[in-house]
């Protein structure tokens, strides 16, 4: 596939390509429950104008956060789908 780069929890990089199958697949099950086990919104108790706008960049940072997740998802499974053929 690509040139990307996984940093694993250990904080070891590894080329996409050169991760094993089985890797690439238990990273891949990470990922899901990661997405499924989205934080919460934290409570804020200051005013309403500064909580508001606390809120839209929780919220904001939390959908980048996923959609770059999402992404990594289909990187992995396009890779396994390239080692298939």
């Amino acid at each position: 596939m690509s040139g990307r780069v996984w940093i694993t929890g250990g904080g070891e990089s590894i080329p996409l390509a050169d991760m094993t199958i089985s890797h690439i697949r238990n990273t891949i099950a990470l990922i899901k429950r990661k997405l499924k086990t989205r934080p919460p919104y934290m409570p804020y108790h200051g005013n309403s104008d500064t909580a508001d706008r606390w809120v839209d960049m929780e919220e904001l940072h939390n959908d980048r956060v996923a959609l770059e997740l999402e992404n990594w998802i289909k990187s992995f499974e396009s890779e396994l789908d390239s080692r298939k053929r």
